[in-house]
């Protein structure tokens, strides 16, 4: 009997090493899947880049560059000739401090106005004096980057173009893309807080 007892025991005590032993497995695994030492984007260059991932699991997304052609090319018009009276005016809009209804807005894109926003899509504005000269003022351009580019600005990269004499507008309708800098990026929150609205994309407010 003693030896029945002893060998029941020591099943019993196996069992119970196994059991910890299996819950110990699934803890770590449960880690791992929380990015301690599990798959991620292990990719420095990548906006989501994870320091603790060990394995690449192919989700790195990373910052779209357009060009200059791909700027003149967003010509398909999402709504034209708006007022002040629909969008308001800001000085960072037009170069001027009053409010009012002072210039036409026309608005262009690289998608239908149904379609979803995804990466790469783009906005352009344009900027006209709402007098008898109708001169160009200044144009914008807003690109979809990939989740983790500027939440707060609903990942949009903003872009300011002030018009000049010097530019061909036959040639670049939206203006020249000017380098990374004080008029390309998140541009602090100037541009996020009017195109964004609890932290959903509203490109424009009407």
């Amino acid at each position: 009997m003693m030896i029945m007892n002893a060998k029941r025991c020591i099943g019993t005590i196996a069992a119970i090493g196994w059991f910890w032993t299996a819950v110990f497995i699934w803890a770590v695994s449960g880690c791992k899947n929380e990015g301690f030492g599990g798959k991620g984007c292990n990719d420095p260059n990548a906006l989501n880049y994870n320091p603790n991932a060990s394995a690449d699991d192919g989700s790195c997304a990373y910052y779209i560059e357009i060009t200059q052609a791909d700027l003149d090319s967003v010509v398909r018009p999402i709504a034209s000739r708006l007022t002040g009276d629909f969008l308001g005016i800001s000085q960072s809009h037009d170069g001027r401090s009053n409010p009012g209804n002072t210039t036409i807005r026309d608005i262009f894109s690289n998608v239908s106005r149904n379609d979803v926003i995804r990466p790469g899509s783009v906005f352009t504005k344009r900027v006209y004096e709402k007098d008898s000269t109708g001169r160009l003022l200044v144009t914008f351009a807003m690109i979809k980057q990939e989740i983790g580019y500027f939440p707060a600005g609903g990942d949009f990269e903003y872009i300011v173009m002030p018009a000049a004499d010097t530019v061909d507008y036959l040639a670049h309708p939206n203006g020249v893309l000017p380098p990374k800098g004080p008029t390309r990026g998140t541009l602090g929150t100037a541009c996020a807080n009017c195109h964004s609205n609890g932290g959903s994309d509203f490109l424009f407010i009407r």
